[in-house]
C-alpha cells in the first residue's frame, strides 16, 4: 500500500487536530493510512487536503469521519464471559469486594458504565460507590447521559435485570432507571491528552477496545495512566484482544486474561 506523502499527511493531522482536537499521529500507521485510503476512495477525494476541505464543507462527512476514529461501538455486558469474571471478583472475600470508585475510559454511548452500575448495585449495596464514565466524543457522553438503549444494546441483559434496571419507553427503546443514572457521572477526556482531569485512587478500571488502533507508544502511555489511576490493590479490565506488553514496569501483575492487579502497599 502507498504511503501518503509525509508533509501532506502532517497537515492532514494538524487540520484534524484543530477541528476535533483527535491526534491521528498516535494511531498506527499502515492501519491509518489504509483507512484514510478507504474514505477518501468512497468521496472522490484526490488528496488529503481535498479530503479535508470536504469535511470542512460536509457535516454529514465530517461526522462519518469522526466516528471512525472515536469507534462508539459498545453493548451491555459486551464480552460476557469477561463481565462474569468480573461478577465473581465483586463477590464477597475476593479482590473486587471493596469496590467503591470505578472509571470506565472511552465509556462510547453508555452501555458499558452502566453494566458496570448494574453490578454496582447487586453486589455494593452496603457502600456508597460511584462510577466515572469518560470519552472524547461529546455527542457520545450526551447520548449515553440520556440513558436510552435500543433492544440489540441489551441482548446480553437478562430479563430479570430488564425489568429491575429498565423502562419500555413508547417508541420502543429502553430507559436506564433513575438508581443507575445517580451514581455515574460522565465527562469529556481524551486518554492520550487528558490534562489534569484523570481519575485518581480507582478500585476498578476498565479501558476496552479503546487503544487497539493507537501505535505502541501511545499504548504504553495510555496504559500507563491507568495504572497511575489505580490505587493500591486495584483492578485494570482491557479488551479481549488486547494486551498490556509489560504489566511490572507499570506495577501490575495478572490476575487472569485480561485483568490485572496493581501491586499492593507494602
Amino acid at each position: 500500500m502507498e504511503m501518503f506523502d509525509a508533509k501532506e499527511f502532517a497537515a492532514f493531522c494538524a487540520g484534524i487536530r484543530k477541528l476535533w482536537g483527535i491526534d491521528l499521529t498516535s494511531y498506527g500507521e499502515r492501519q491509518l493510512h489504509r483507512r484514510l485510503r478507504a474514505m477518501m476512495a468512497r468521496v472522490n477525494a484526490a488528496s488529503l487536503a481535498g479530503f479535508l476541505q470536504q469535511m470542512k464543507e460536509d457535516a454529514s462527512l465530517s461526522e462519518q469521519f469522526k466516528n471512525k476514529f472515536t469507534i462508539n461501538v459498545s453493548e451491555f455486558f459486551r464480552n460476557p464471559e469477561l463481565f462474569s469474571d468480573l461478577e465473581e471478583m465483586l463477590k464477597p472475600g475476593l479482590v473486587c469486594s471493596e469496590a467503591k470508585k470505578v472509571w470506565s475510559a472511552g465509556c462510547s454511548y453508555g452501555a458499558e458504565p452502566y453494566t458496570l452500575a448494574i453490578l454496582m448495585d447487586e453486589y455494593a449495596k452496603a457502600r456508597k460507590w460511584e462510577i466515572l464514565a469518560t470519552d472524547i466524543d461529546v455527542e457520545a457522553l450526551a447520548s449515553a447521559k440520556a440513558g436510552i438503549f435500543s433492544d440489540r444494546d441489551l441482548r446480553n441483559v437478562s430479563a430479570a435485570r430488564r425489568r429491575e434496571y429498565f423502562e419500555l419507553t413508547d417508541a420502543g427503546t429502553f430507559a436506564v432507571s433513575e438508581k443507575l443514572k445517580r451514581n455515574v457521572r460522565f465527562f469529556n477526556l481524551d486518554l492520550l491528552q487528558p490534562g489534569k482531569h484523570v481519575p485518581r485512587n480507582c478500585d476498578l478500571v476498565l479501558c476496552r477496545n479503546v487503544i487497539i488502533y493507537f501505535n505502541s507508544e501511545a499504548k504504553k502511555q495510555v496504559q500507563r495512566r491507568l495504572a497511575e489511576a489505580l490505587r493500591p490493590g486495584g483492578v485494570l479490565l482491557i479488551g479481549g484482544t488486547e494486551r498490556v506488553a509489560e504489566p511490572d514496569e507499570l506495577g501490575l501483575a495478572v490476575l487472569r486474561p485480561f485483568f490485572y492487579q496493581k501491586a499492593k502497599a507494602a
